[in-house]
């Protein structure tokens, strides 16, 4: 059974309407489900419990869907959770009305279509990963808001110093104006990136450049500027245009060129999972040496014993195959342990209906509670120290739901770690 990524709380004072919201539910959906047979039932669980999806039947005894949906929305760590109704009543514009005034986000008509049920608690989840995302953005922004701040609070300091100062702190005023333009350009960026990812992020990469690069024409500019003042004014002026400034400036670029690969990651992720595979017989043997030819400097530097079992010829996407073995690789290399000599075997079981490959490593391992996280976009298990933005095995996982297989990992921390996949011997998709 999928592990469990997100919390569902279903509402229905009709057992049997329960049974089958769940049991449709977890067999689709990675999500724990709570169930609650009235309005007051779920509001006492919501005091207790995160969730991510409310579906609420309209028509129930006591406290009915549309009170319970408006008490849910007057409290304020509630009030982003989307509400899904359930109604068997034929849905008018006053019936949409209310229930939209009330905080619905959609209606679903008993009895329940279960590929509709289904795509509709889909989308919405996705919807909520998506707020995750703009909310990072958001502390991200304060961040260099609170940097701004701290930039004017010293601006306002060295006016207040002798009329020597008045030249420095008018430099130093222009710079905080371009600062400002720069943190003008990321609301932007917050505001619009659900509809266009890339254009902003060009933007800002090109104007923090040439932030940087007038940075270093004006150091000297203050510095001589500043060389005739007192020698506290001195301090304070030369500790900002020489490391204050400087570190935000760094830090805005460090957070753009983060964004930037995240964003070509879920990109590259989205047109593996739209593009049709093209299936012809592979052999695994060659496919597997020219992946570990491309690995030859890394291998041979850190001293790497790698055995490869004897591997089968496939129905298979050529490329498909390759990226899936090259990034399994390329993580356990990466989390070898350097205190001792490094071991990955590689080999293939030849299953009655499939092929299950194995990718294992004598590395730092992985904890229990990091494997669930392991094949998530953006999430990483193992050795933090390691570059990377969590997305190898979140891709490794798309191209082999593609090629309608699975993955799942086992590890040990100290001991190693194992990645499997399987494929099918006939590809359904072909």
């Amino acid at each position: 059974m999928p592990i469990p990524n997100y919390t569902i709380l279903i509402v229905d004072d009709n057992s049997n309407n329960l049974f089958t919201l769940r049991t449709i539910i977890e067999e689709n959906i990675a999500a724990r489900v709570i169930e609650a047979k009235s309005g007051e039932e779920a509001l006492r669980i919501l005091l207790n419990e995160t969730v991510d999806l409310i579906i609420l039947d309209v028509h129930m005894a006591g406290m009915d869907g549309f009170e319970t949906a408006a008490i849910i929305k007057q409290r304020k760590k509630m009030q982003k959770i989307p509400i899904v109704f359930l109604t068997a009543a034929c849905i008018t514009g006053e019936f949409k009305k209310r229930g939209f005034k009330t905080g619905a986000v959609d209606y679903l008509i008993k009895p329940i279509d279960d590929n509709l049920l289904i795509n509709k608690i889909n989308v919405y989840l996705k919807l909520n990963k998506k707020d995750f995302l703009l909310e990072y953005f958001k502390d991200m922004q304060a961040i260099i808001l609170e940097r701004e701040e701290e930039l004017k609070r010293k601006n306002e300091e060295l006016e207040a110093q002798k009329a020597e100062a008045m030249e420095a702190n008018r430099l130093l005023q222009h710079y905080a104006a371009e600062l400002e333009n720069t943190n003008k350009e990321l609301q932007n960026f917050a505001n619009i990136i659900a509809h266009d990812f890339r254009t902003p992020m060009v933007n800002l990469k090109g104007f923090s450049k040439e932030l940087g690069n007038a940075l270093a024409d004006l150091k000297q500019i203050l510095q001589d500027a500043v060389a005739h003042l007192p020698a506290k004014v001195q301090k304070e002026a030369n500790k900002l245009i020489g490391q204050d400034v400087p570190d935000a400036v760094q830090f805005i670029n460090s957070a753009v060129d983060r964004l930037d690969r995240m964003i070509a990651a879920l990109l590259k992720l989205s047109r593996e999972g739209r593009r049709d595979m093209i299936y012809q017989q592979v052999d695994c043997n060659k496919l597997i040496k020219a992946v570990l030819l491309s690995f030859d400097h890394q291998i041979v530097q850190k001293g790497i014993h790698v055995a490869v079992g004897s591997m089968p010829t496939i129905e298979t996407d050529y490329l498909a195959l390759e990226q899936i073995i090259g990034n399994l690789l390329d993580n356990a290399i990466k989390y070898l342990e350097p205190s001792r000599p490094g071991k990955i075997d590689v080999f293939c079981l030849d299953k009655e209906d499939e092929y299950l490959f194995t990718i294992q490593d004598n590395g730092c391992g992985i904890s229990s509670q990091d494997q669930e996280k392991v094949f998530e976009i953006f999430r990483r298990g193992g050795n933090q120290e390691v570059p990377g933005e969590g997305m190898g095995l979140a891709y490794v996982k798309t191209i082999i739901r593609q090629l309608k297989g699975k993955v799942w990992c086992e590890s040990e921390l100290g001991i190693g770690t194992k990645i499997s996949f399987s494929l099918p011997k006939k590809p359904l998709g072909n």
